[in-house]
């Protein structure tokens, strides 16, 4: 009680020094109990936020190579898908024949007689000859020729023979012998097998 005494005794600048001081001791208090905690943690966060966004940056670069690296595979999957059809690695002769009757019978064309010949190997693909005799009106073959021509699969036509074979009422009819080529990729296999053939030779 005494202290209280003195306290209240003392003069108004003496108070407001002790005041001074006693807020001066309070805000030290609170700031290395309460404050310098708290900034260092901020700054730790900081730092972190830095590393979370730096990471973060780089991981959207990577997705978008990613996903840029996957369209350019899905291109190069229907690209080879494309020349699978155009260049087939067999020779799948019943297809392709197939394919010639489909556009025969589309135009009204007649097939005479189909004459599978012998393989010719090239380099890097056989090619795979094929005699047809054809029987319709001159514009039945054209459209027969641009029919095959815009095939998935490449084909020739060549050698292109043509006669009269009958003269009718709608028109004349012609007979047309041709050889379609088609194609076919040679597989590492086969080029070795022809290379053992040509050394025989």
């Amino acid at each position: 009680m005494d202290r209280l005494e003195q306290l209240v005794k003392l003069s108004l600048g003496k108070k407001l020094a002790i005041l001074v001081v006693l807020c001066g001791l309070v805000g030290l208090a609170y700031y290395y109990l309460y404050h310098a905690p708290l900034a260092e943690e901020l700054e730790g966060l900081q730092s972190q936020h830095t590393q979370l966004v730096a990471q973060l940056q780089e991981a959207q670069k990577r997705k978008a190579t990613y996903e840029k690296d996957l369209r350019k595979r899905d291109e190069l999957k229907k690209t080879y898908a494309l020349q699978l059809k155009a260049l087939p690695p067999k020779a799948e002769i019943a297809s392709f024949l197939n394919k010639l009757n489909e556009q025969a019978e589309l135009v009204g064309l007649d097939i005479l007689s189909v004459k599978p010949k012998e393989e010719e190997p090239e380099d890097y693909y056989a090619r795979i000859p094929v005699e047809l005799k054809l029987k319709g009106g001159f514009h039945q073959l054209a459209k027969f020729f641009y029919l095959v021509g815009s095939l998935n699969r490449i084909i020739n036509i060549e050698d292109i023979r043509l006669k009269v074979a009958e003269v009718e009422e709608q028109g004349v009819q012609l007979e047309a012998q041709v050889l379609a080529t088609t194609f076919r990729a040679l597989s590492a296999d086969d080029k070795g097998n022809e290379s053992k053939k040509r050394k025989k030779r």
